[in-house]
């Protein structure tokens, strides 16, 4: 976990400890909600699914790329014996064909992701659930979900937010308090 992220969750003891279940143990957990959605069985279910629903394209998609680069090398090996027109028309094909590629791609990316959030809007409800039932049977006062959050390319930090918390720790009314009091 980050420095950022240990620092919250420290914050987070320290405000808890001012509260009436200070008075009890209390009990914090964390939970990864990245690992969760790509690991679980239910996951890795829809990873297949998707999988199979998509691989058709997928071929069809790598034999269009094949069939661009046989026609690029057939054009260089044979430039220089075509005509002016013939080569010309070659390019203008091979270009129309890198932009049915293209198109086509960008059109497999979109259909995939909103294939994907029809299937995580389900898998997300079994997850809170889970996380309920979890937090509740295992006596937790308080879980925390990490969640990666991309900076750039190639970094990402991780973000700390509350998906479960036992009746009664929420505190807004005592800081309130305090607030008034100043």
């Amino acid at each position: 976990m980050s420095k950022y992220g240990l620092g919250l969750v420290l914050s987070v003891v320290l405000v808890v400890a001012g509260s009436p279940l200070a008075m009890a143990e209390t009990k914090i957990g964390v939970i990864d909600v990245a690992t969760l959605l790509q690991g679980s069985p239910q996951a890795e279910k829809i990873q297949s699914q998707l999988r199979k629903e998509f691989e058709p394209r997928i071929r069809e998609l790598q034999s269009q790329q094949d069939r661009i680069k046989a026609m690029e090398d057939d054009f260089s090996k044979n430039a220089v014996l075509l005509s002016e027109d013939q080569r010309k028309k070659k390019e203008r094909d091979i270009i129309a064909m890198r932009q049915d590629y293209k198109h086509a791609a960008e059109n497999l990316q979109v259909d995939l992701r909103l294939r994907e959030r029809e299937e995580q809007g389900p898998l997300q409800e079994k997850l809170s659930n889970a996380i309920d039932q979890f937090g509740s049977s295992g006596n937790y006062d308080l879980i925390l979900g990490a969640f990666p959050v991309p900076v750039d390319e190639t970094r990402s930090v991780t973000t700390l937010r509350v998906i479960y918390a036992a009746d009664g720790i929420d505190v807004t009314d005592q800081v309130l308090e305090v607030l008034r009091a100043q």
